[in-house]
């Protein structure tokens, strides 16, 4: 049966459904819509039935299918063609629309994990990737320096199973956590699954132990397990310091970032409030000992601002207003923690400008000054911003754009 696309009308993330449904789910936050059906020739939106009316409506699309292109060709070439002479580069309109469920795409509700894999002194990214049809999770890699795969798991599960669990970076081992128990080791070199091993409970968290031969594996049910990462041996239940793993998750700590919140172990150094900033949570970067206060103005509008600060101390070393222009046509509030990214050279922050998912991304030196602001590409969902010494990531939930750090132009993309 024909596939058609519409957005959830909760977060706006694309639905693909058949096109004789009358409901369709969200795999992004499990929003249950009525497609609202349109009329087959003047594609005019029919009335919801009144079982319906009290479900979130979700607007089924302009269908894109042979009539679609016949007029749009039509309306160029000032002629009508038949429907069996309607091609684009040797395909219809029907096999595109194939093409497209079959093809894979980044898959960034979680984000990024940043390694130099391939050894040219540049940080790749590894992450996860998707097919709608079928529906199947990946793990992909890709060149930090220019964007191509370097290489792609075989299917690993259903996207349902897989898209938002715990993973994590073990020397040259990838760890990825589904829904049903399962734990996947996967080899940086090539991609090969190494192992797999069906725990008890669904993976909560990973991370290692102070030796990193071991990882040590929480589950929903609280149980902390230590597990061989060579092989995959269950060594059983463990206890002790939990160190963290490069990791693509958007609120866990990382070795090259730690999350300071009034919610969290490290309250003790979050700020309240920095000259004119109220900011409950804080990111520090271990390796050069900068941490940014990420807050909102303090009187008036919640305009979004950042503050360079040391735990205990009173006053920020700088404070900056995170949008470039005019403050007052920004979503009003403070950046989330996942859309700020921090090391010993700057501050990368994106902002949402009202509400619209139409992001800017910004940069900072580690003296406060701006060095450049740009806009993002898309209105999908942002997860993650992360920064290695000469990109900038932004993840998104359908592609993972890349941003050569210097200049703020865009280097290279994965759809």
């Amino acid at each position: 049966m024909r596939a058609v696309a519409i957005k959830c009308p909760n977060c706006g993330a694309d639905v693909h459904t058949d096109a004789g449904s009358d409901t369709a789910t969200c795999a992004y936050c499990g929003t249950v819509a009525y497609v609202q059906q349109r009329s087959r020739v003047l594609q005019i939106p029919l009335p919801i039935p009144p079982q319906h009316k009290q479900m979130p409506v979700a607007m089924r699309r302009r269908t894109l299918g042979v009539v679609g292109c016949i007029a749009g060709l039509g309306i160029l070439a000032g002629f009508v063609v038949p429907v069996v002479l309607v091609t684009t580069g040797g395909h219809s309109c029907a096999s595109r629309a194939l093409d497209m469920l079959h093809q894979h795409q980044w898959s960034g509700v979680n984000g990024v994990i940043l390694a130099d894999i391939d050894g040219d002194g540049i940080e790749d990214a590894i992450g996860r990737t998707r097919t709608l049809q079928p529906d199947r999770i990946y793990v992909g890699a890709y060149s930090g320096a220019d964007g191509h795969r370097l290489w792609q798991t075989q299917a690993l599960g259903s996207y349902t199973d897989y898209f938002s669990t715990a993973s994590g970076l073990v020397g040259q081992t990838a760890l990825l956590g589904g829904t049903p128990g399962e734990l996947i080791a996967v080899s940086t070199n090539d991609g090969t699954i190494r192992w797999k091993i069906r725990l008890s409970e669904k993976v909560k968290r990973i991370c290692t132990a102070a030796d990193a031969t071991t990882a040590l594996v929480e589950t929903a049910d609280e149980r902390m397990q230590e597990i061989v990462v060579a092989d995959g041996t269950v060594k059983g239940q463990a206890s002790g310091s939990c160190q963290p793993l490069p990791n693509d998750a958007t609120n866990a700590d990382a070795p090259d970032r730690v999350l300071y919140a009034w919610h969290n172990d490290n309250r003790d150094q979050a700020p309240r409030h920095l000259q004119g900033i109220d900011a409950d949570e804080a990111i520090h970067h271990p390796q050069s000992d900068v941490t940014i206060a990420v807050g909102h103005r303090e009187k008036g509008t919640r305009v979004p601002m950042i503050a360079s600060y040391r735990p205990g101390d009173s006053a920020p070393l700088w404070v900056a207003t995170v949008p470039a222009g005019d403050p007052l046509v920004v979503e009003a509030d403070e950046p989330d923690t996942q859309a700020v990214a921090v090391d010993g050279d700057g501050v990368v922050v994106a902002y949402e400008t009202k509400k619209s998912r139409h992001y800017r991304l910004t940069l900072f030196g580690t003296d406060g000054k701006r060095r450049w602001d740009i806009a993002v590409a898309g209105d999908r969902p942002l997860s993650a911003v992360r920064m290695s010494p000469t990109h900038v990531f932004v993840s998104r939930w359908s592609h993972l754009l890349v941003y050569d750090r210097a200049t703020g132009n865009q280097a290279w993309t994965v759809p």
